[in-house]
């Protein structure tokens, strides 16, 4: 038996897997990709975070492009064409979703943006979590 062949098998054997005998591990990988946005804005409620310790104020649109020291964002490797930062609301991160990267991902999903809003709870930082990505493909921390 050739390698080729083995491979070829084996190949088979893990789309079977994945696609025929597991379908519903599709919609836990469309999960895993909107998670992968909201791990990429990270940085930025890092960021703000911190501007919010030092000014006691959530950073405006143009307050966030002048004092907030720049993240560095590559949409080549994600499912995520963009994030903005201040767009709804001070301090406000909108993570945008698509599918120009990714032909597979969920056609709901594409085109879609979950905006995370901080808020303050008793003197504590917290965050909310709202949007339009279909609610079977959220994270349960913005159920």
């Amino acid at each position: 038996m050739s390698k080729t062949l083995i491979v070829l098998i084996v190949i088979g054997l893990v789309l079977t897997w994945k696609f025929v005998l597991f379908p519903e591990k599709l919609d836990f990988t469309d999960k895993m990709k909107v998670l992968q946005g909201l791990t990429l804005a990270k940085s930025y409620k890092t960021a703000i975070s911190n501007y919010w310790r030092e000014n006691d104020v959530f950073p405006d649109r143009e307050q966030w492009m002048s004092e907030v020291p720049k993240i560095e964002f590559d949409p080549g490797k994600s499912i995520v064409s963009d994030i903005k930062v201040a767009e709804k609301a001070p301090g406000s991160i909108t993570v945008y979703y698509s599918n120009v990267r990714d032909p597979y991902l969920a056609p709901e999903i594409s085109g879609k943006s979950l905006s995370l809003t901080p808020y303050i709870d008793n003197g504590v930082l917290q965050w909310s979590c709202k949007g339009d990505v279909p609610l079977e493909f959220l994270p349960a921390a913005c159920r």
